[in-house]
């Protein structure tokens, strides 16, 4: 029996695109482009180290989020994915408000990922992470820290002070 509309990746992905979860004749191709976004997922260090696979819709969130509501943003950046490679004919301002979403998904994932599989001991005590806006060369200011995030708003990208 398949998983309901809330818990079963392909049908909640088909809901989000505007297909009835009932309609067939795209689903290869869904699951190509969800498989294609979990292959990014995976590279962001969420879920298992092998890679996460569906092919059908008996395939659930859970499976790869294991109930880490913090990695919940997984969802939507498996929709945006999917939306961008399944529907290319979007307007431009929807194409470039969804690559922004993307790319902040990205970020966040790959933060959540990377925090949620630090050991964190019982007597430890909360930390201040700081984001710093980084120059045209993509360097650090001379008073960021070891372990420091910097953003470059020229490409977009996100490093950390090593």
């Amino acid at each position: 029996m398949a998983a309901d509309n809330t818990t079963s990746i392909l049908d909640s992905i088909k809901k989000m695109i505007g297909i009835d979860k009932d309609y067939d004749a795209f689903d290869i191709d869904i699951i190509i482009h969800i498989n294609s976004a979990f292959s990014k997922l995976t590279q962001m260090g969420v879920g298992p180290t092998e890679g996460y696979e569906i092919d059908t819709s008996d395939n659930t969130w859970d499976e790869i989020l294991a109930g880490n509501n913090v990695l919940s943003w997984c969802r939507t950046f498996v929709y945006l994915s999917v939306k961008m490679m399944f529907d290319p004919n979007l307007p431009g301002p929807v194409i470039g408000a969804y690559e922004r979403q993307i790319e902040e998904l990205t970020w966040r994932i790959t933060v959540a990922a990377e925090t949620d599989k630090i050991p964190v001991p019982s007597d430890s005590v909360p930390v201040t992470v700081f984001m710093w806006t980084l120059d045209a060369n993509e360097n650090f200011p001379p008073e960021a820290e070891y372990g420091d995030y910097g953003f470059s708003a020229i490409t977009g990208n996100v490093f950390r002070k090593t």
